[in-house]
């Protein structure tokens, strides 16, 4: 009886392992899938001799580029996201009424550059936890001046921001729970993350008060005012944390997808109090075979890092500089494609 008993539940063990195994291999591919997004913004306004009150002539440019991919070998898994959104205006035309030797010039609306890459490796093949490396990376394609200005007519000499001045560097070891195709959470107790401002002068520029004290570096770079009025600063801020990521990306129905990437960042050593936050949205809503009306939004906080204060009620809407929530928002017109390679373990 016990033999019997011992080997019903090997049958009944041994047919919900193959259960499982078959379903795994019937929905687990193997290889690559990549989607390629490409994304378009257009806006044109002409006047040509306008009524008095009729506004001014616009011209808006600003467009996507993106692509996701994922691959699939046994326990392994390789997931790369990249993104970068790019816009540009000019208001009105002729010559600027406080400068009339320099043409409106364009301004820029909206530049990042956006990379996550995970690599993870399952702990078996039915388990839903993963050992995780995570790199991140963020930054702008083109120089910025004065006002957002694209060249300076200012005459101030530097840009505010360029490549690499500023940019986000973050790289995490750790553990990745994905219950399903939709959600990951990635939990690392050690991360390295590293705010880059290679240009010396951008570097050097600093945030101040009503006073005129100096508040910091406005990129979140070293930045120290000796005794003498001199001022010392650093090109890197090396910092060391803990770090969560959340992502959730699914089809919601035929025509709705929602992909959403969530960082949460604690430096262990400096005010690990203020968690400095990372969040892409991005919501697409399918017109016809693959071509899309897309809700791009990026939320960042970085307690070490000094924004532009929105006042609608001052001058440009801009008061000065402050630590506040950052959000960026983008309205795109946009066609996807998906290259898919994989086969059926």
């Amino acid at each position: 009886m016990k033999l019997q008993s011992l080997l019903i539940c090997i049958f009944l063990i041994s047919y919900q392992i193959y259960s499982q195994r078959s379903q795994i291999s019937e929905t687990t591919k193997q290889g690559w899938t990549t989607e390629l997004n490409v994304g378009l913004d257009f806006v044109s306004n002409l006047l040509i001799n306008p009524t008095a009150g009729a506004g001014q002539s616009r011209f808006g440019l600003g467009a996507s580029l993106g692509f996701m991919t994922k691959y699939n070998k046994g326990k392994l898994s390789w997931d790369i996201d990249f993104n970068t959104t790019y816009g540009v205006q000019k208001v009105g035309t002729g010559y600027l009424e406080d400068n009339p030797d320099k043409k409106v010039p364009f301004q820029k609306n909206i530049d990042n550059i956006w990379l996550n890459s995970r690599a993870a490796i399952r702990t078996s093949y039915f388990s839903k936890f993963y050992y995780t490396t995570d790199l991140f990376f963020s930054s702008q394609l083109t120089k910025t001046y004065e006002d957002n200005f694209l060249s300076d007519i200012r005459d101030r000499g530097n840009p505010v921001s360029k490549f690499l001045s500023p940019a986000i560097l973050q790289f995490a070891l750790g553990m990745d729970y994905r219950p399903n195709d939709y959600w990951s959470l990635f939990l690392s107790p050690a991360s390295l993350k590293s705010i880059i401002v290679l240009d010396d002068e951008i570097a050097n520029d600093v945030a101040t008060d009503e006073s005129g004290t100096v508040l910091g570096s406005i990129h979140g770079n070293p930045f120290k005012i000796n005794e003498d009025g001199s001022a010392d600063f650093e090109n890197y801020d090396n910092q060391f944390g803990a770090s969560i990521r959340v992502v959730y990306r699914n089809q919601i129905s035929k025509r709705l997808a929602i992909n959403t990437n969530l960082v949460l960042f604690s430096n262990y050593e400096r005010e690990p109090d203020h968690i400095d936050i990372n969040w892409r949205n991005e919501i697409n809503v399918t017109i016809f075979k693959g071509l899309k009306l897309s809700l791009f939004s990026f939320l960042t906080y970085d307690h070490d890092v000094f924004v532009q204060v929105s006042d609608a009620g001052k001058p440009g809407g801009v008061d000065g500089l402050g630590r506040r929530v950052s959000y960026t928002q983008q309205v795109l017109l946009k066609y996807s494609y998906t290259f898919d390679t994989n086969e059926k373990r």
